[in-house]
């Protein structure tokens, strides 16, 4: 579904989120295995791309089910603030766009006990470079 704004989606125990900047090739694999693993409601974010993502990620929202939301192209930390300070989300999942999960097992578990007394929990997924670069 496309929206309009961050607070326009309901809130969730748990959303995973990637940010595209005209990345539409790898942000696709990371969109499919996060949808395929994570078994969580998903936000792909497209700032601003000029690669023809917007029409390529609306086209895919048809078929899939995950949220896409347009947004300026700003500097990361500015991007992500606005992530943490919009999101009524508890948990929110970023993960790199250049990222495939290729097993479920990568994803944290649900533990209540974890987050008590905090507001909201953020868990990165970055792609480490190989050992072999």
């Amino acid at each position: 579904m496309i929206v309009s704004r961050l607070v326009d989606l309901p809130a969730q125990p748990a959303r995973a989120i990637i940010i595209n900047c005209s990345t539409k090739v790898v942000s696709t694999l990371a969109l499919m295995s996060v949808l395929r693993h994570a078994n969580m409601p998903v936000l792909l974010i497209d700032c601003a791309s000029r690669d023809g993502s917007w029409a390529w990620f609306s086209a895919l929202a048809k078929q899939h089910t995950f949220d896409l939301l347009a947004m300026p192209l700003r500097p990361h930390g500015k991007t992500l603030d606005r992530i943490f300070c919009e999101s009524r989300d508890e948990n929110l999942l970023l993960v790199d766009s250049d990222l495939e999960i290729l097993q479920a097992d990568i994803f944290p578990k649900s533990n209540a006990s974890s987050t008590i007394g905090v507001k909201k929990s953020v868990v990165l997924i970055m792609q480490l470079p190989s050992s072999n670069s």
